[in-house]
């Protein structure tokens, strides 16, 4: 840089480069197109380092000259400054305009300058930009460098005049550029002319996708470029949504030239983002949306080796493959074939997956997809043939749905089995840890509530200060024992907003019931009154004889252990009964089997007396025998 470029253009922040009604204007020494405004990229520095020292060597004539200066952050926020008054920041010149075998006397021994002289002795001129008193503490990855640099100077790598050393390195586009499985094209570039304004605008753009997305994800997308410069940053997907599980692979290049060269400066300033409102971007983003989608949906054919075909061909001829209904298997398919490259790419990790994702669909309510459905459904009641054809599908996917719930209530029946053996012969802590695992055993009202600690140790705590008179032998034996806590015998169950209080007494099925079990129960639930005024409070007392005394208030329930145990399975067992009924054509689903497993004997006892007055319960189990029944035969003869 001679005295002039230093002085009215590197020293001026901001300066507009081009000429107004010149966009085309040119550099005069390589004429390269001019970019934006010139002087906010030399502040970049000061992210990291406190002081910027420049050393630039520049020919006058036959005679080569010298200048040296330096730009210290401090001086430049200079805390005297006010927002209203504008300075002149003098940088700390120490030579300027100097011939440069007189500087050369004075930092012959200098390390930084004698590397600096080395490198331009060749080409005698040159500029060399010295950091000092770095901020970072820990050294930057020279690998990040390169791919960061990568990123940032794309397109420029391409140009035999641009050229990136490291450590002495040269930084080539192998290294720096991610390493493709697929490219469109497969070398150079496509090239498109849009009419924007009425003015054609020529843009160039290609697209890799990674063999194994192990980047950050801020590093895929696609970026734009102008003159070779970035000026869209990754991550950046021109609004492409729904797509993330490819373009999480997507390495892309867009370059317009033009970017740069319109009235209206549209890069920022940091050239990390375009302004895509303006007139001029709006139609250049439109045609990349487009395109993006394009590039995404050959990439997926070309990595997807199996057709949906195939993909039925592996649930049909997987040993183990449970069983679901036509309309499962449609939608199972259709979510396989829309995965990653990752699945596509091996057929042995795709046959996996498929079998994952039955197991799986067999197991889990399809609450997302049955949401679907019904936004569906409200969306399409003013069309007639798309109304009915949201009642039929909602109507195919509410039978696995029932399957599923199936399984759930059999998973439940199961679980009242284990109370069968606990409510003749248990103890206080199995029944207590049974009741807070399984709060539905008490009745479907107690499906949203849970175990509260909470409100268990501050029971506890009003008990030990006396709080609750009938309950004196408890704080006695706090008293003697300061660790000591609330005996098993009582459970406190409450929802979220603790506006609904459930306090449960259980005695061990041994011990029969009596009226101080009662009152203690009583005096628990007369504290949380007093405690929570507007909750609704509850308590239940649960032991021997329990039919031979009365509650004496009207939010207590007293009942035995066989009540319980009655109750719950009556009820568990008809929602099984009412959500089977309907689906015999289903016979083999493998969650059929699932419920009469987990059910038990008694849950097929109950179902086949239920299915003599219901002809498609007794056609599940006819049909469900008779596949067992051939099974059998089957393993018998191989």
């Amino acid at each position: 840089m001679d005295p002039y470029a230093i002085k009215e253009k590197y020293l001026v922040i901001g300066l507009k480069k081009r000429k107004p009604g010149e966009p085309d204007e040119r550099s005069l020494t390589k004429e390269r197109l001019l970019m934006g405004r010139k002087g906010i990229g030399k502040l970049a520095p000061f992210g990291i380092a406190g002081k910027l020292s420049v050393i630039t060597v520049y020919k006058d004539g036959d005679e080569s000259k010298i200048s040296i200066f330096s730009l210290d952050i401090s001086g430049l926020l200079d805390p005297s400054d006010t927002s209203h008054v504008i300075k002149n920041y003098k940088p700390e010149v120490f030579y300027f305009n100097e011939k440069l075998d007189v500087v050369d006397k004075v930092y012959g021994d200098d390390e930084f300058y004698k590397l600096f002289r080395t490198r331009i002795k060749e080409k005698g001129t040159g500029t060399a930009i010295i950091l000092s008193d770095i901020k970072i503490s820990n050294a930057i990855s020279v690998t990040k460098m390169v791919q960061s640099i990568g990123r940032r100077f794309t397109v420029a790598f391409s140009q035999p005049d641009f050229n990136v050393f490291i450590n002495d390195k040269k930084v080539e586009a192998v290294e720096a550029l991610p390493k493709f499985d697929i490219r469109y094209p497969q070398v150079g570039y496509d090239k498109e002319v849009l009419n924007i304004a009425g003015v054609d605008r020529e843009i160039r753009f290609w697209v890799g996708f990674v063999y194994s997305a192990e980047w950050p994800q801020d590093e895929a997308g696609v970026g734009v470029y102008a003159h070779g410069k970035i000026a869209q940053d990754r991550p950046f997907f021109f609004s492409v949504k729904g797509k993330e599980i490819y373009t999480r692979y997507m390495y892309g290049v867009v370059e317009a030239d033009w970017l740069d060269e319109l009235g209206e400066d549209v890069i920022s300033t940091d050239r990390t983002s375009i302004n895509w409102e303006a007139e001029e971007t709006i139609p250049l983003h439109e045609f990349c949306h487009a395109l993006i989608k394009k590039w995404i949906e050959k990439y997926r054919k070309d990595i997807n080796p199996g057709t949906k075909e195939r993909i039925l061909e592996i649930m049909d001829t997987t040993p183990g493959m449970p069983k679901v209904t036509t309309s499962e298997r449609e939608a199972i398919v259709g979510l396989v074939h829309q995965l990653g490259p990752k699945v596509h790419k091996d057929k042995n990790v795709q046959a996996e997956v498929v079998k994952a994702m039955t197991a799986s669909w067999t197991h889990k309510p399809m609450q997302v997809l049955i949401k679907k459905l019904w936004d569906a459904f409200d969306i399409s009641m003013d069309d007639t043939d798309s109304f009915t054809n949201s009642l039929r599908c909602l109507n195919e996917h509410l039978v696995p749905e029932s399957l599923s719930m199936s399984v759930i209530q059999a998973q439940r029946i199961y679980a009242l089995s284990k109370l069968y053996n606990l409510k003749n012969n248990g103890n206080e802590n199995q029944l207590q840890a049974l009741l807070e695992s399984f709060p539905w055993i008490l009745g479907t009202e107690m499906e949203n509530l849970r175990p509260n600690q909470t409100l268990k140790e501050n029971a506890a705590e009003a008990a030990k200060k006396g709080l609750i008179p009938s309950h004196g032998l408890l704080k006695e034996e706090m008293g003697k024992d300061p660790n000591a806590k609330l005996r098993p015998d009582f459970v406190f169950f409450s929802n979220e907003s603790e506006t609904k209080i459930v306090v449960v007494e259980l005695k061990s099925p041994q011990v029969p019931l009596e009226i101080k079990h009662r009152s203690q129960l009583s005096a628990y639930l007369d504290w949380f009154e007093t405690q929570f005024p507007k909750a609704e409070t509850k308590g239940i007392l649960i032991g021997q004889n329990a039919q031979d005394m009365k509650a004496m208030r009207i939010n207590i329930d007293i009942c035995s252990w066989d009540d319980v145990y009655l109750e719950s399975r009556r009820e568990h067992l008809e929602l099984l009964a009412a959500m089977l009924h309907g689906v015999s054509e289903h016979y083999d689903d493998t969650r059929v089997a699932d419920v009469l497993a987990m059910g038990g004997e008694q849950t097929k006892i109950l179902l086949n007396r239920m299915a003599s007055a219901h002809s498609p319960l007794r056609d599940l189990f006819e049909d469900t025998d008779r596949v067992i029944k051939n099974k059998e035969s089957k393993d018998k003869y191989e």
